[in-house]
């Protein structure tokens, strides 16, 4: 008690400190040679200390890895750790060089302050991942270059992978005569693709086998899935007819979306009565284009004119009305002067939209199941 009657109160004054904000950080791989290097070595910068300072063992949510020497080399990451399933960064960006990159998984994680996880290829050039990727949150791959992305490691994680722009997105090693698709069992997001970007599987062209993208849907808003090695534009076939067949539910949204046996050329050595299945549903919200048809380069007499199927087994619900279109390559090389399809819808139709099947007039539509391709 004070005088005047006052009462003072003993109520503490508390002061509020903001809890600082952490800043994501930059580390510019500087190696110039064409010798092969390790992450751990201090051949980097980075946007907090002048010296040439490797990233920390186990990476942050908050790193972004940008290879920009110039030159073509081997690196290998040394740098993951069993704490953090790998190293663990928010954004991997190529902006000069040809690296092929080796070691610990990559974890790909959204920021600290909320920035999601980017891969970004900004080069001409042609660039392999053979790190295995952890996508633990949504990752979108992009950039500004116009060089095929090559990814062989394992491919994990419950996120989706979303390709938006780009250069070319292959999945295995290009070239091989047998199948060599990255494990992907442990992928359980989806796969979106859109923006006209082009992702395609890159499976030997071998053996009959199936496939899939992880177990999660593939969704085209004005992308491309393609089923062989577009960066060549080649499917190789010899002989012995085979059948692909494709797990995946797909998803054709507004953008419309289009899926390739393979680019635009198909190269033959022997009989092409080869069937490449959907065996998950197809739901089209969209146009779909189906390029089923191709020129062929061959020697063998007429073989342009032996036929190639798809085959919608996993059923096909239309939303709205919509097209499939078959498109029609052409045939501009080898003996022959035709080359016929034959498309199969031997699984459901469902929905309550109007489908039009629009094909040139050698590709035969059937609701039936495809016999033997013998």
């Amino acid at each position: 008690m004070l005088a005047g009657g006052m009462i003072w109160s003993s109520l503490a004054l508390l002061t509020v400190i903001p809890e600082a904000v952490v800043a994501q950080t930059n580390y510019f791989f500087t190696n110039a040679t064409t010798t092969a290097q390790s992450w751990s070595l201090p051949i980097w910068s980075n946007t907090l200390n002048s010296v040439a300072t490797a990233p920390t063992s186990g990476g942050s949510s908050d790193y972004l890895i940008t290879f920009n020497g110039n030159a073509a080399f081997n690196v290998t990451n040394d740098l993951g750790t069993v704490a953090n399933s790998g190293f663990q960064l928010n954004q991997l960006i190529f902006s000069a060089g040809t690296p092929t990159l080796y070691g610990s998984d990559l974890v790909f994680l959204t920021s600290s302050t909320g920035v999601g996880p980017q891969v970004l290829q900004n080069t001409g050039n042609a660039i392999a991942i053979n790190n295995g990727l952890v996508f633990s949150n949504n990752t979108t791959f992009g950039g500004t270059g116009s060089g095929a992305l090559t990814l062989t490691g394992t491919l994990s994680g419950n996120s989706n992978l979303v390709v938006n722009g780009g250069g070319l997105l292959q999945l295995g090693i290009p070239n091989a005569n047998t199948p060599n698709l990255p494990t992907m069992t442990g992928f359980t997001g989806n796969t979106v693709i859109s923006n006209g970007s082009k992702v395609s599987f890159n499976y030997g062209g071998y053996v009959s086998q199936s496939y899939g993208l992880g177990s999660g849907t593939i969704i085209l808003d004005n992308g491309m899935f393609g089923f062989a090695n577009m960066s060549t534009n080649q499917c190789k076939n010899y002989g012995t007819p085979y059948v692909n067949t494709m797990t995946n539910a797909i998803t054709v949204n507004a953008g419309g979306g289009t899926l390739a046996l393979a680019g635009t050329t198909q190269v033959l050595g022997g009989v092409l009565n080869d069937t490449s299945v959907f065996g998950g549903t197809v739901t089209l919200n969209g146009t779909l284009n189906l390029e089923n048809q191709k020129q062929a380069n061959g020697t063998v007499p007429n073989q342009e004119n032996w036929p190639q199927y798809m085959n919608f087994s996993g059923g096909i619900t239309v939303n709205g009305t919509q097209t499939i279109n078959n498109v029609d390559l052409g045939s501009t090389g080898g003996a022959g002067t035709t080359l016929k399809s034959t498309i199969y819808i031997s699984g459901p139709l469902s929905g309550s939209g109007v489908l039009t099947l629009a094909a040139p007039s050698n590709t035969y539509w059937t609701m039936a199941a495809p016999t033997a391709t013998t």
